[in-house]
């Protein structure tokens, strides 16, 4: 899965035939632990932002990297005087594709199993098909609704991770 790119334009050296070199860096993502990792690869001048190993480097909280360019001037000749340079910077912010209805999604499974019972004291077993989530790595949380009566019949807590 490739996420959204950004192509940064060239940067202009005056006198214009001045040759530029371009140098990259970016700050990383760091996870609760300490863990550093990158959501952006470069070819080129083009940056692709894709992360979709899991939610730990913004939960619980959003985290931006900041990339900055740096365009530096040489010469076609022997180099007498020093090189210029010029940088520039931007931000992205990343936040966890979990929270939002927009980049997550509860997979849902048919449920079978209705029961209806004359009070046989026979046991009836109601096996739970889990949901999924897409991304996989997004927690899920699942409630009973509807269970009567509670008093007699117990729905217990389900697990969806694992």
């Amino acid at each position: 899965m490739s996420g959204p790119s950004y192509t940064h334009p060239n940067f202009v050296a005056d006198p214009v035939f001045c040759p530029l070199t371009y140098t990259y860096t970016e700050t990383p993502l760091t996870d609760a632990n300490g863990n550093t990792d990158t959501a952006i690869s470069r070819t080129d001048e083009t940056f692709t932002f894709t992360y979709n190993k899991d939610d730990a480097p913004v939960n619980p909280v959003a985290q931006t990297q900041t990339v900055t360019i740096t365009a530096t001037s040489g010469s076609l000749y022997t180099q007498s005087f020093p090189s210029k340079t010029a940088s520039n910077s931007f931000d992205l912010t990343f936040t966890d594709p979990c929270l939002s209805e927009t980049t997550s999604s509860v997979i849902v499974t048919a449920q079978s199993g209705t029961f209806t019972d004359n009070y046989s004291s026979t046991p009836l077993v109601f096996t739970y098909n889990a949901f999924g989530t897409n991304p996989s790595f997004c927690n899920a949380s699942v409630t009973c609704a509807s269970v009567s009566p509670s008093n007699i019949i117990v729905c217990p807590e389900l697990d969806e991770n694992g």
